[in-house]
């Protein structure tokens, strides 16, 4: 349960599942001590591992709970188990000339362009929105934390986004 997951089977357990795993082998720990350090019941884990208990139904403080095992923000987790949807995230329509000049003041700003991971470029518009207003909005007084707050919230944002496109492809 906690070694690493063949390509084949990981495509059909959640992210947030998958990196719980991640982390159990990293720490050595079992399903009984996973299930403990996650504040649950065996029982409860293996639902939610063999996806007979959605991950939707995790109350905040299981999610905090796994957010700290699995050293990600708790925002990244509530994405993560689909209590979000990366729609939440879209910001009202921007036109492109906008964007790119927001995207253009984050590239210029020193402080934060070193820590921009080369795929915001590429990202869908609605999150290169987001990450321009973050980083002209209210997390102004935060600038020196802005990256490492923004990396897992992108990536859990970004894995949603393809997973959604996949199962566009597939219908």
């Amino acid at each position: 349960m906690t070694q690493a997951l063949s390509s084949e089977s990981a495509r059909h357990v959640p992210l947030l599942i998958q990196y719980i795993g991640y982390y159990a082998g990293q720490k050595g720990d079992n399903p009984s001590e996973l299930a403990r350090a996650l504040g649950m019941t065996f029982g409860q884990w293996q639902a939610l591992f063999q996806g007979r208990r959605s991950l939707s139904s995790l109350t905040a403080l299981q999610l905090r709970v796994i957010a700290q095992y699995v050293s990600i923000p708790h925002l990244a987790a509530w994405v993560l188990a689909g209590k979000f949807h990366p729609s939440d995230f879209h910001m009202p329509a921007v036109s492109t000339v906008e964007r790119a000049t927001g995207m253009q003041r984050i590239l210029n700003d020193e402080t934060v362009w070193p820590f921009l991971p080369p795929q915001a470029l590429t990202v869908s518009a609605a999150t290169q929105t987001l990450l321009e207003q973050l980083h002209e909005g209210e997390w102004e007084p935060r600038r020196s934390r802005l990256p490492s707050i923004l990396k897992p919230i992108e990536a859990a944002v970004i894995a949603m986004e393809q997973v959604a496109l996949e199962k566009e492809g597939n219908q």
